[in-house]
């Protein structure tokens, strides 16, 4: 209704468009577990322990401003209609390859979406791909504890990796479905051709990859530590499933390489390059460049990864265009 849509934009002053969307919603009310996207009376609230401290007053980001935000619903109605999409997909052409890209709190949406999947009964797609996401595996700290404790949304490390593991399942389930196949289809792949590529290529159904970055100073937060920013350790990878690779784009990485042990550092991304690209001739010293913000009473907002995050296995299958060099001449 329309009054209540001029209540929330009086409250919660963020514009909508012509289709009435949040737009992704407000930047600090992401979340590191879906749990949070339940709660119907709270959003982000700026103050913490039940207004005995104001969050904003503790941040050092100055294009970042802390305010209270809209209850989460808006999510999990977005992971909804996702899974819906899916589910209609699979309805109108059941053996139709669907790959779902999503980035940053979208990456929670389509788990959540995934999940939801799962729930109906609907073959989820052949792959998904959580780009920068804020999935946290660690145990939530005082930080997380600010935010949350008030609303009992707290959740354990190996609630995180439980959660992340179901999902990882639904793209596992969904790579068991055999595709219909024609008499054509069938002699193609018994012939040593190119025609034949696609077809091989199902041996990559039913995975989830895990992209990540080491320089996202968003996801290597110390409130988050994400997946989108450190990956997962080999710990981490065995307990969720074997579907669950990782690829890592960082300052000069063998971007596109698979299959080999990464480990972040400052030494390992090399050079210093200043805003333009230009390289400064300097060696890094500091694995975050600029230096770190730091919080008063809690320290530095960022920090580097521990020695057991810092090393990575990097599963996800070698690109074309690294294996072929006439590709890679064509690759910046």
């Amino acid at each position: 209704p329309k009054a209540r849509r001029t209540t929330a934009l009086r409250r919660f002053p963020v514009a909508l468009d012509e289709d009435d969307a949040w737009g992704g919603g407000p930047f600090q009310n992401g979340t590191s577990h879906l749990l949070a996207m339940f709660d119907t009376l709270y959003g982000f609230a700026c103050s913490g322990l039940g207004g005995a401290i104001n969050l904003q007053r503790f941040n050092p980001i100055t294009d970042r401003c802390l305010s209270d935000a809209p209850p989460r619903s808006y999510m999990v109605h977005a992971a909804r209609r996702l899974a819906f999409l899916i589910r209609t997909i699979r309805d109108a052409s059941p053996h139709e390859t669907i790959n779902v890209v999503s980035h940053s709190q979208g990456t929670m949406v389509a788990g959540l979406a995934m999940l939801f999947l799962q729930e109906q009964g609907v073959r989820g797609p052949e792959a998904l791909f959580l780009c920068n996401s804020p999935w946290s595996l660690n145990e939530p700290d005082l930080l997380e504890a600010v935010q949350y404790g008030a609303n009992d949304q707290v959740v354990s490390r190996a609630a995180r990796l439980a959660t992340l593991r179901e999902v990882a399942l639904v793209l596992a389930q969904a790579a068991r479905h055999p595709a219909a196949a024609s008499m054509a289809d069938i002699t193609r792949q018994c012939l040593c051709t190119r025609a034949r590529d696609a077809y091989l290529g199902r041996a990559e159904h039913g995975r989830l990859y895990v992209y990540a970055n080491p320089h996202d100073r968003v996801m290597g937060a110390e409130v988050l530590r994400s997946i989108g920013w450190r990956g997962l350790t080999s710990v981490e990878q065995q307990k969720v499933a074997g579907n669950v690779v990782l690829r890592m784009c960082a300052e000069n990485i063998e971007l596109g390489r698979g299959g080999y042990v990464y480990t972040m550092s400052a030494r390992a991304f090399g050079i210093m390059r200043d805003d333009s690209g230009k390289d400064t001739g300097q060696v890094r010293e500091d694995f975050w460049y600029p230096s770190s913000e730091r919080l008063p009473v809690f320290g530095p907002l960022y920090a580097p990864p521990t020695a057991n995050e810092a090393e990575v296995y990097i599963g996800a299958p070698s690109l074309p265009w690294y294996i072929d060099a006439a590709l890679r001449a064509d690759v910046e």
